[in-house]
């Protein structure tokens, strides 16, 4: 599992090395959200060429995308 903390810069970096070994996007597959008290949670599975990629979305109260988690 990768955690990350996002940047502009590193989200587009991220995404390159994730195409780059899992091939063309194709889409989101699924999804699943959950809300605890400081923090929101979208889980979904994105669907690539080659594989696909459970990837986790940390935001915060305000909306704020806090933490990036996938599994490559």
């Amino acid at each position: 599992m990768v955690v990350n903390k996002p940047s502009s810069n590193g989200l587009l970096e991220d995404w390159k090395q994730i195409t780059v070994k899992a091939g063309n996007y194709h889409g989101i597959k699924s999804t699943k959200s959950s809300y605890n008290e400081d923090q929101f949670s979208i889980r979904c599975v994105l669907d690539f060429a080659e594989i696909e990629i459970p990837l986790e979305i940390i935001l915060n109260t305000s909306g704020k995308i806090i933490e990036l988690r996938e599994t490559l």
